[in-house]
């Protein structure tokens, strides 16, 4: 891992970590073989991590920025360590155990979402880095900081709102917020009508 392929990750797409190259349709042998494959990205992210601790201990203006680079790398490592165990505990070793296994849907779901919300918290640390480190290049700043405002992480959830999207609980919130709307237009023409009844009720026996 380096920096060039960093930046090209946050700035043009570049693909900076692994896609998973697994379903629910996949055999035992493909899960143990993504997760080998994820294995070696970790590697690769402690060099950057070790690069980043050896311009950290120059000193200087860049010192914080570099300890915070060291954080950056840090996500990006748990991001990789966290969904490939995963993959190992919650199905390869469950299966290996058990030839009749069969893979929760769910299960599989969550952990590629928590992947993703999680390398893309690494990239949008590493471009906050790089937003002080490249002060001096305004296009790119303006690249880098595109890219914050455009993949955040709403609360409660490490699922990314890409722009113009709302995560589901945003929108159950907008529906539930409605429907409970209607409701209450709904009680208050019961009562008007109500009250409408009783007064010409009342004003039948008067007359």
């Amino acid at each position: 891992m380096d920096v060039a392929t960093i930046k090209k990750g946050i700035t043009e797409g570049a693909r900076v970590f692994l896609l998973p190259e697994i379903s629910p349709e996949s055999d035992l042998d493909t899960f143990e073989k993504f997760a080998t494959k994820l294995g070696t990205q970790i590697p690769l992210w402690t060099q950057m991590k070790d690069a980043d601790k050896a311009e950290k201990a120059k000193g200087g203006d860049n010192e914080a920025v570099y300890d915070d680079r060291i954080k950056a790398d840090d996500l990006a490592i748990k991001a990789i360590t966290d969904f490939k165990t995963t993959l190992e505990t919650e199905i390869i070793n469950k299966w290996k155990a058990d030839d009749s296994f069969t893979i929760d849907k769910t299960v599989l779901d969550d952990a590629e979402a928590q992947y993703h919300g999680d390398y893309v918290k690494a990239l949008a640390a590493h471009a906050l880095t790089f937003l002080k480190l490249d002060a001096d290049k305004p296009e790119e700043v303006k690249k880098y900081q595109h890219y914050i405002d455009n993949k955040k992480v709403t609360a409660g959830t490490t699922k990314p709102v890409e722009e113009g999207k709302e995560d589901g609980s945003t929108l159950m919130l907008v529906i539930g917020g409605a429907i409970g709307f209607l409701i209450l237009i709904g009680v208050c023409i019961g009562i008007s009508k109500c009250k409408k009844s009783k007064k010409d009720t009342d004003y039948a026996e008067m007359h």
